[in-house]
């Protein structure tokens, strides 16, 4: 339940700030999926109760309630937030916005926008620290929230087998659970998408396993079909068999879904990347970093932008974002675009570095491009990238020349 924000500016005329605030965080937080939200007139009939945090959980029947208010002077407000844990009354998650009062819609989308993407996994954590507790047979719920809460993690194969672990657990127990079949079609094909060096897969493989995770998520689609999640595991799936216009209308329908999902942007962004759209493919990573959680730095959209900023020839942007790529995820294996980019920049010394670095990471690294997918439309650009730019690093990084190196694999949350 969000309560009404409490007006304390000390002028009576600014209350309609602090409602107008509740009622935007209360639509933005209703369309979160498997969370039932309280209704705005409800909360607001609560308002001048005298109830602690727990009175509030037993009155309205809610595991976390969301506090706030608003202060400030003539020219700013304040804004603070606290979500809280009904059963044990404590502060989960607080935050502050600063803003002007003279943009006040920009200052409601930011804590719209943060708040939506915070809190949530923050609730997520608790639920799942609970069923982890249960000593009795693990049920369907349990095992998804499990599984959720993983999801919070930066990404590693470890990590994913054990979601997958989970999802098929929850799958044996009910086998038509949509909930279920969604989250392990998103782990197959994370693997698929990210990990299939580490599962020495081939294409054909890759295929294959992408197609796995489409079937799911088509049978899903049968009883939800405008459930974000089943555009995005058939989006990642069609670009892997190479089918892009297929792909880009599926990334395009997720992100029309869930406008304000990073994963949704970043994904539509290693599409648009993949097909040679550079522009296109940092304006969708910008959107995805606008609306990144907090509790996650969004290391796949760095590393994606590292790879758009390589590709446009600016190494040194292309350094930074690889360097916040590896701080946010050491897993994230960006220390192969590291190496290219200070070779590019002609740091020879630091391209080595960064190469035996990649190389500690996968010592059997091995790539080539006789599957890749040329920039549709502009073949010869992709193939002057590769033969100027491309291999006249990969070369003087010092990596290991098996065969033909391919682009930088596209990094796509889960």
């Amino acid at each position: 339940m969000v309560m009404p924000f409490a007006n304390q500016t000390g002028d009576a005329q600014k209350t309609y700030i602090a409602d107008a605030l509740t009622s935007s965080i209360t639509s933005d937080l209703s369309r979160t999926r498997d969370a039932t939200l309280v209704p705005a007139a409800t909360a607001f009939s609560l308002r001048d109760k005298q109830f602690t945090v727990p009175q509030l959980g037993k009155e309205a029947a809610v595991r976390f309630v969301l506090t706030g208010s608003v202060t400030g002077d003539k020219e700013t407000l304040r804004i603070n937030a606290v979500l809280a844990d009904t059963q044990s009354g404590a502060q989960l998650w607080p935050e502050n916005f600063d803003g002007k009062q003279t943009d006040l819609f920009a200052l409601q989308d930011q804590v719209t926008n943060r708040i939506g993407n915070t809190i949530g996994p923050q609730m997520i954590i608790v639920a799942a620290r609970d069923s982890e507790k249960r000593a009795n047979k693990p049920q369907v719920a349990d095992l998804l929230m499990r599984a959720s809460a993983l999801n919070l993690n930066q990404q590693t194969l470890t990590n994913n087998q054990t979601m997958e672990a989970l999802y098929r657990q929850a799958l044996a127990l009910e086998p038509d659970n949509v909930s279920a079949q969604l989250g392990l079609a998103t782990i197959v094909i994370a693997q698929a998408a990210n990990f299939a060096r580490e599962l020495k897969l081939d294409q054909t493989a890759r295929i294959a396993l992408a197609k796995q995770a489409a079937d799911l998520a088509e049978k899903a689609k049968r009883v939800e079909p405008n459930h974000p999640k089943v555009y995005q595991v058939i989006a990642i799936s069609a670009r892997i068999s190479g089918d892009l216009s297929g792909s880009l209308l599926a990334a395009k329908r997720r992100v029309e879904l869930e406008p304000r999902s990073a994963g949704g942007h970043n994904n539509l962004g290693v599409l648009l990347r993949v097909m040679g759209d550079m522009p296109g493919a940092r304006a969708a990573f910008d959107h995805a970093l606008q609306y990144a959680s907090p509790t996650r730095p969004p290391a796949e959209t760095y590393s994606n932008l590292a790879a758009v900023s390589f590709v446009e020839d600016r190494p040194d942007e292309a350094i930074k974002w690889a360097q916040q790529a590896n701080q946010a995820n050491p897993n994230s294996g960006n220390y192969m675009l590291l190496a290219l980019a200070h070779a590019r920049e002609g740091d020879q010394t630091q391209a080595r570095k960064a190469a035996a670095e990649s190389l500690r990471l996968n010592p059997n690294i091995r790539l080539d491009t006789k599957d890749d997918i040329p920039w549709p439309g502009k073949e010869a650009a992709y193939r002057k990238y590769i033969d100027t730019q491309y291999l006249p690093a990969w070369r003087l990084a010092g990596l290991p020349e098996w065969s033909r190196p391919s682009l930088p694999q596209a990094i796509l949350p889960s």
